[in-house]
């Protein structure tokens, strides 16, 4: 994988006020892309022949895709919240101090933790045959 980074060395040709960004490699990445390379090379042959913008676009719409992946979930995760007052209630005190902005992010990340660990700490209680851990 190559990670992409501002560059303000003297190497670098600045264009109307930016600098040029550099990139690093980052090794373990870089083998893993070219084991896949080597299972998969009718689609790195598909990849190597596409035009750059529609490479572009297709990078643009997995990012966008991934963006809709995770309001799906977090959607999930408030609907979830609502249904429990309780916790809705809990989880509101926590985050009333942070600005305005940042609460429903940090509800939805600290409820869909608090969910994840009452469903093991259930699934857990069932497996033991009802004995609470």
């Amino acid at each position: 994988m190559i990670k992409r980074t501002k560059s303000n060395g003297a190497d670098s040709a600045p264009q109307a006020g930016e600098s040029t960004p550099t990139f690093r490699d980052n090794a373990e990445v870089n083998a893993k892309i070219d084991a896949y390379i080597q299972q998969n090379p009718k689609y790195w042959q598909y990849v190597q022949s596409m035009p750059r913008e529609r490479m572009e676009r297709a990078m643009v719409l997995t990012k966008v895709q991934q963006q809709e992946r995770q309001q799906k979930l977090d959607q999930g995760v408030l609907r979830k919240i609502e249904g429990d007052p309780e916790l809705k209630q809990s989880l509101q005190a926590l985050v009333k101090d942070l600005p305005e902005e940042q609460q429903q992010n940090a509800l939805v990340r600290m409820g869909s933790k608090v969910l994840r660990d009452i469903g093991f700490f259930k699934s857990r209680t069932q497996q033991q045959g009802g004995v609470k851990v």
